[in-house]
């Protein structure tokens, strides 16, 4: 595998991350709110209030189009933060140390067939 940082998390680094911290009581509440936010999202953690989505990921390479809108997906976790009770968010792009555990992790399946 072989690419410069930016190539290499486009291709295995699976889009954004979305992290959030708050209320347990409302954790179901709030997966569901990233749900409708980024469909397609994938759950990667939960521990208790802690919870991180992968978002937005791969699009096409020839598309120049945007995966999602910023302004809108900020607005809502903005509301969510008082309605919801979420402490804290972030949105993030994959880092290289995530494309690595992504590559091992597709290799390691392929290898168990």
């Amino acid at each position: 595998v072989l690419g410069s940082p930016q190539h290499l998390k486009s291709v295995h680094g699976g889009g954004y991350r979305l992290e959030l911290k708050g209320p347990t009581e409302s954790a179901d509440r709030v997966r569901e709110l990233v749900e409708h936010l980024f469909p397609g999202t994938k759950q990667l953690e939960m521990h208790g209030g802690w919870q991180v989505f992968e978002v937005g990921a791969r699009r096409s390479q020839r598309s120049k189009t945007a995966l999602f809108a910023l302004g809108p997906v900020f607005a809502a976790l903005d509301r969510a933060k008082e309605e919801l009770g979420i402490e804290t968010y972030t949105l993030s792009q994959t880092t290289l140390e995530q494309v690595f555990l992504n590559i091992a992790s597709a290799q390691l399946e392929q290898g168990a067939k």
